[in-house]
């Protein structure tokens, strides 16, 4: 299993890019951190967790310039030196989140990826705690959060090679109708199919896709305009003048 962060959206209901938005340091120098710094030391601190001695994480990006633009900011942070950051780029056009997706697939068709959207600025190494342990006690081929109004979290989520494998030819299949296929629309579509052999689990259950109710309903929180950063600042003020 490896980490996969998603960079590459356009950001335009925020208007400045997500993976940059500046989340406040707890220290009295009110210092801030971009939200992708943060994105990268969960994953780091988890796989350090699960006994690994270094750890990768795989930043899915939009373009070269995406890409220079990304290690241009993180060369002013100060990242772990047992954690190895790697690139992939997005290889089809126009079709949303799951480009990222798409192109991690690409990079080894092997591999599972624990995947993180790049605008979940309450997510901790707990988070994806949770759910690693889901897919181990139930191996569907995706595991994602899912909220109390039943909507999915896809890009919070554990991608299989064979859901991949689904997506990848979802999205072959809506390219001629010049329709875009989501991951949310993916994951319908998945449940719906008959069930992959390895799905099945002691109590028979069947189901492509494992749901996971987040153990804390902050994690899953995400921020796509202004007004969600503005929410989740105050929220993390809060949290930050009263500490556990």
């Amino acid at each position: 299993m490896q980490s996969l962060i998603l960079v590459g959206g356009n950001s335009s209901r925020m208007g400045s890019s997500k993976y940059a938005l500046p989340l406040p340091i707890s220290n009295a120098n009110a210092d801030t951190e971009p939200l992708l710094l943060r994105l990268i030391t969960c994953h780091h601190q988890f796989q350090l967790s699960t006994s690994r001695q270094t750890s990768t994480v795989i930043l899915s990006v939009r373009d070269s310039t995406q890409r220079k633009e990304v290690e241009q900011m993180l060369s002013s942070c100060r990242l772990p030196d047992d954690l190895r950051l790697e690139f992939v780029v997005d290889k089809q056009v126009d079709s949303g989140p799951a480009s990222g997706l798409l192109a991690a697939h690409l990079f080894d068709r092997h591999f599972t990826w624990l995947v993180t959207g790049c605008d979940y600025p309450m997510i901790e190494p707990a988070t994806l705690q949770q759910l690693f342990d889901a897919h181990i006690r139930k191996p569907a081929v995706v595991t994602c959060f899912i909220n109390d109004q039943g909507f999915s979290e896809p890009l919070l989520a554990i991608w299989t090679p064979a859901a991949l494998l689904a997506l990848e030819e979802m999205v072959q299949s809506a390219e001629p109708t010049g329709r875009k296929l989501g991951p949310n629309q993916a994951i319908r579509r998945l449940e719906k199919m008959p069930a992959f052999e390895h799905t099945v689990t002691k109590d028979d259950d069947h189901s492509n896709v494992c749901y996971v109710k987040p153990s804390n309903p902050l994690w899953i929180r995400n921020v796509n305009t202004p007004q969600d950063w503005t929410d989740v600042q105050a929220i993390l003020k809060v949290e930050d003048d009263n500490p556990p």
